[in-house]
């Protein structure tokens, strides 16, 4: 039993002499590493006592583990070789480079100061962040140079500039029958004090480019082709040659458009104005050109015969009214077809404007024939005025004035009343003579009217009631009848009262007038 308490003791023994080395190893271990760790936490936070965190961008550059002198250098070096690329309108370029300009960078120790506030204790923590920084007011130049290399950019020489021309309103284009807008040109020439600040802030910054045409710093045109006023007074230019008036003369066709009314047309206080003279001027022309009344009138007679006679009958033109309805149609840019304002019409615009209807009355043969739509519709013996007393009819083209029926003659010294008045030319007019037995033949030479054509009863009736104002009356004496000379046995139951006009206002007894004259 004693042995092997013996044995159990010595056992025990060798055990712990052999623990005991590992332990020691352990500890020896474990202080190594802690004095591995030390060291390297100081040799790190002696690192970043000089360098910068991992992650640190200052002015848009990584100086992650670089010392503040490096990084300094570094930013100065890209300075040096800076470069502002600068473009203009026109194609223009130029650049400023950094040592035009004594381009330097002074950071006040701003490096110096991002480095100390850091915490290199805690430098194990803040490698895994981003330590950005922005550094103004480090960048440095001789102002002077500045603007010396600015007066001589090559925006600002002479060769190279153009001036802004304002927008205008072309010349009357008969291709378009109109006016253009002839837009502005911006041009190029820079205001100079309007790109020195631009260029500083470029330059501060380290930009690269900058386009100048971006800026506000061009001349600019007077009147540019947004003009309010301009693009008004364009509108109202081609409204009124925009115009297109068709007159209508029977078969003929005269159009007024832009080609002509240009030529009438003036500016005053941006308002565009007509010249109305030249206005009337056309419609006077236009007048002279197709009005037919108080012209000579070709016509042929029942005979056969072809005369050319005097006239109170035919169009006329109210110039006046016209000119005032044309200036209205023209500032409105009416496009129509129109005839003009007349102040005195005829039945038609055909052949001599007397048509087909007509009342034809033959002074050398005293005999009259009413055509209506081309066809002999009546006819009838008369007598005109007398020749002795130098009361003749006048020959001519005239219109029927107007008609009333129970018209009383009236002279100074009779009154004498009839049922059909029919005037036509002044105070001469068809009319019913019942003192009278016979018509025709020579009466008129010695015994006639006073100038009127004298009818049997039911003549003046039927006529009348197939008449209406404005039918044409023709008078003539035929070339190849010869009047015989008066023998002093025609009829003498003559009235001599008649003969007169009945004027519109007193349509109930007749007064003495004039005749119409050539």
């Amino acid at each position: 039993m004693e042995e092997k308490l013996q044995t159990s003791e010595t056992t025990e023994k060798m055990v712990g002499k052999k623990k005991r080395p590992l332990g020691i190893i352990l500890v020896i271990a474990g202080l190594f590493l802690v004095t591995f760790l030390a060291v390297v936490y100081l040799s790190e936070v002696q690192y970043y006592r000089e360098h910068y965190f991992k992650g640190t961008m200052i002015n848009g550059m990584n100086f992650g583990r670089t010392t503040a002198v490096a990084a300094e250098e570094a930013l100065s070096t890209d300075i040096v070789g800076f470069e502002l690329k600068l473009s203009g309108r026109d194609g223009l370029t130029d650049s400023i480079r950094g040592y035009d300009i004594g381009l330097n960078y002074d950071s006040n120790g701003a490096f110096q100061n991002i480095l100390d506030n850091q915490n290199e204790y805690l430098w194990f923590l803040e490698i895994f962040k981003d330590h950005v920084y922005t550094l103004e007011q480090s960048i440095v130049y001789d102002r002077e140079l500045l603007a010396d290399r600015i007066d001589a950019l090559s925006f600002f020489q002479v060769e190279n500039i153009s001036g802004p021309q304002s927008a205008y309103i072309s010349d009357y284009a008969e291709e378009i029958k109109g006016f253009r807008m002839i837009a502005h040109i911006p041009g190029n020439v820079m205001i100079k004090e309007s790109v020195v600040t631009p260029i500083e802030e470029a330059v501060q910054s380290l930009k690269s480019e900058l386009d100048l045409s971006a800026l506000d710093c061009y001349e600019v045109p007077e009147i540019s082709d947004a003009d309010l006023s301009l693009n008004r007074l364009l509108e109202q230019l081609n409204l009124i040659t925009g115009t297109n008036i068709t007159y209508l003369f029977g078969e003929d066709r005269i159009v007024l458009d832009g080609n002509t009314i240009h030529q009438w047309l003036s500016i005053k206080n941006g308002e565009v104005i007509l010249d109305e003279t030249q206005v009337y001027e056309y419609v006077k022309n236009l007048a002279k050109q197709y009005d037919t009344y108080g012209k000579k009138h070709k016509f042929t007679t029942t005979n056969g015969e072809e005369l050319t006679l005097p006239s109170a009958y035919g169009w006329r033109m109210d110039k006046d009214a016209e000119t005032e309805a044309l200036l209205e149609l023209i500032y409105a840019g009416a496009v129509e077809e129109r005839e003009p304002v007349y102040s005195i019409t005829a039945a038609n615009r055909g052949k001599d404007n007397i048509g087909d209807s007509y009342v034809e009355i033959d002074l050398s043969s005293q005999h009259l024939y009413l055509y209506l739509n081309n066809e002999l519709f009546f006819e009838s013996d008369f007598v005109s005025g007398d020749v002795l007393t130098g009361n003749t009819t006048p020959e001519g083209v005239f219109a029927i004035k107007y008609k009333r029926t129970e018209i009383v003659l009236r002279g100074d010294d009779y009154e004498t009343p009839v049922q059909y008045w029919m005037p036509f030319n002044g105070n001469i007019g068809m009319h019913d003579a019942t003192w009278r037995r016979n018509f025709g033949g020579t009466i008129y030479l010695t015994n006639g009217s006073h100038g009127c054509i004298n009818l049997p009863y039911t003549a003046a009736e039927t006529i009348y009631n197939n008449i209406y104002k404005g039918l044409p009356v023709v008078c003539y004496y035929a070339s190849i009848t010869t009047i015989p000379p008066p023998t002093g046995e025609e009829e003498t139951e003559i009235n001599p009262n008649d003969g007169v006009i009945t004027p519109e206002e007193e349509p109930n007894y007749v007064t003495e007038g004039e005749v119409w004259q050539d």
